[in-house]
């Protein structure tokens, strides 16, 4: 697989159409028409930009889903201010380093499934790129649902769609990839 450096989404556009709009017709894209959106991702433009989205969505969507909850319940006071203020940190950070953990994972099962090297930067990209839908976490309750089918969703669409996996292959590999996920977190707290 050649990779095509011309190729861009419109976050990797921000020289044309600024960041914020950028932001928005990015998330727009992914969610709306997630296949022509993988196909213009590009392999290989480097790590920052995909980290960078992903942090300004999620602390974007978890400042939203804060002043909601401050408007609507008493978690300022279960928590206390600080607690929140450090939150708005620690959730964008976490939320990267456990999407990177899956970014490996997944790697790791592609390139066991296509028996081709395949470059981590690649997952990273898709990985990262599908984070679009956690704009629907500031719906209470089912927003958190909608966030997460929908960002399985895009990973799987994403993966068919640059490595020309069948969907059934490339919803293995994601599950997969998610268990795994899950069991060595699971192990990391427990031991």
């Amino acid at each position: 697989m050649e990779p095509n450096n011309n190729l861009k989404i419109p976050w990797e556009d921000r020289q044309i159409h600024g960041t914020f709009y950028g932001l928005y017709l990015n998330v727009k894209e992914s969610l709306v028409n997630p296949v022509s959106y993988f196909e213009n991702l590009s392999k290989t433009r480097g790590y920052l930009d995909p980290i960078i989205y992903t942090a300004l969505i999620t602390v974007i969507t978890y400042t939203f889903a804060m002043m909601l909850s401050l408007l609507f319940s008493d978690i300022e006071k279960i928590f206390g201010k600080d607690i929140l203020f450090y939150s708005l940190f620690l959730f964008p950070l976490l939320l990267l380093s456990l999407l990177f953990g899956l970014s490996a994972i997944m790697n790791l099962i592609i390139t066991w499934i296509t028996k081709e090297k395949i470059d981590f930067e690649l997952a990273l990209r898709i990985v990262y790129y599908s984070i679009g839908p956690l704009i629907f976490t500031i719906i209470p309750i089912v927003g958190i649902l909608i966030a997460l089918g929908w960002y399985v969703y895009l990973v799987i669409i994403g993966i068919r769609t640059i490595f020309m996996l069948s969907v059934p292959k490339s919803a293995g590999i994601v599950f997969a990839s998610l268990i795994l996920l899950i069991a060595i977190n699971l192990l990391f707290f427990l031991f």
